[in-house]
């Protein structure tokens, strides 16, 4: 008896363990407050790590220059993305400096540009949202300016030292003024470039004469120029190639004379008028571009008497051209009507 009694309390037992499990697919109920704790939390962003993100490793800005730049004063400049110009330039000028025989005040960073010095001009607000390298362009800065800065003075055009290298005529100059016995840039030697800007009219009388080292003269920019006076560019041995302006109208007496490295140079449709002797003693000069052969004639003077026309045919030939301009008819003047 006793023990079917044992049987009988096992059996009730195992019944009732098996009733009390939960089933495998049965969720077990998990307290409120447990539950709530073990939710995963919403992720909640850092202003300030976002930030870390762009700034300052994400956007390098690399500094680059002309020759008057000091490369060892060079460093990448970092930049939070999204920046203005406006926000890092006084930094970035800070850092430059000019190099040594350059840094005696005459000379500044004129300009900052994209990639090169042909690059696009940087305005205020450009902002800065990839890698970018800045160029900067140095000039002379101490011109000696006149007529409330539109002109340059045509018996000295600067205030400091000669002018050395390349120079950019700044914007707003619209005359560089003749002298009385020398021109404004007149025996700047060691001048190897000159960049004209666009709202120039004339260049007066012997501006650059005996500028021997002069050997690039970028005329591109100048839509309004119209005259080159009496020997401008007398002297300038080292140019040997030049294309003038399309507005140009008249080149003065001995403009190029004496330029004998020149060795092409293309005149524009607008010329009207060579003085004579324009391109005497330039020796090397074998082509000569009339971009409007008809309608030119040779006089003996300024009073345009004794006429001589000559034929298109006889200008077409840019090598043919070449020699009635700087032989044939050297010292006579010419006139296109």
């Amino acid at each position: 008896m006793k023990k079917l009694r044992f049987i009988s309390f096992a059996i009730l037992a195992t019944a009732l363990i098996v009733v009390s499990c939960p089933r495998p697919t049965d969720t077990p109920e998990v307290p409120g407050n447990v539950q709530k704790a073990e939710e995963k939390k919403p992720e909640v962003k850092d202003p300030k790590a976002e930030e870390k993100k762009d700034s300052p490793s994400g956007i390098q800005i690399k500094i680059s220059g002309d020759e008057r730049i000091d490369n060892t004063s060079l460093p990448a400049q970092t930049a939070i993305k999204g920046q203005k110009w406006k926000d890092v330039k006084t930094s970035i000028e800070e850092k430059v400096k000019l190099s040594s025989g350059w840094n005696n005040g005459d000379y500044h960073i004129y300009q900052w540009r994209l990639e090169n010095e042909n690059g696009r001009l940087l305005s205020d607000d450009d902002e800065f949202t990839t890698d970018t390298t800045i160029y900067a362009v140095t000039n002379y800065k101490k011109f000696n300016l006149v007529e409330d800065g539109t002109a340059i003075d045509g018996n000295k055009g600067y205030l400091g030292e000669k002018p050395r290298g390349k120079i950019i005529i700044p914007e707003g100059v619209t005359k560089i003024n003749g002298g009385d016995k020398s021109g404004a840039f007149s025996g700047c030697s060691e001048l190897t470039s000159l960049t004209l800007p666009d709202g120039l009219t004339s260049i007066g009388i012997g501006a650059f004469v005996g500028c021997s080292g002069l050997t690039s003269i970028d005329f591109s920019a100048c839509t309004k120029l119209t005259s080159i006076g009496i020997g401008t560019f007398f002297g300038c041995s080292g140019l040997t190639s030049i294309t003038l302006p399309d507005g140009l109208t008249s080149i003065g007496i001995g403009a190029f004379r004496g330029c004998s490295g020149l060795t092409s140079i293309t005149l524009p449709d607008g010329l009207k008028l060579i003085g004579e002797s324009a391109f005497v003693d330039c020796h090397n000069l074998t082509s000569i571009t009339f971009t409007n052969t008809d309608g030119w004639a040779v006089y003996d003077d300024q009073n345009y008497e004794n006429k001589q026309d000559i034929s298109p045919s006889d200008l077409a030939d840019s090598a043919g051209a070449a020699k009635l301009l700087t032989t044939a008819y050297n010292y006579k003047y010419w006139k296109r009507n």
